[in-house]
């Protein structure tokens, strides 16, 4: 807080920093995000005959997703 005087004017000046938080949502979505995309991604790598453990390795990396997204966006909103 600043005070000021300004002729028969007194008054109060407060001074406010906001830093942006970009290093935390890149470290706590964005770098998951993109993990979990690069092993949903690996599952077309695994042998065909293999097919259930395609279908579960993607089915659980969509699950992760969906929890992060709704992490997310309850973060945002409240």
């Amino acid at each position: 807080m600043i005070a000021f005087d300004e002729g028969n004017y007194s008054g109060q000046a407060v001074e406010l920093t906001f830093e942006n938080l970009s290093t935390f949502y890149i470290t706590s979505t964005y770098v998951p995000t993109f993990i979990i995309v690069v092993i949903g991604y690996l599952v077309f790598y695994f042998p065909v005959d293999d097919f259930n453990e395609r279908i579960m390795v993607a089915l659980t990396a969509l699950l992760v997703e969906a929890a992060f997204f709704t992490q997310v966006n309850v973060g945002v909103f409240q």
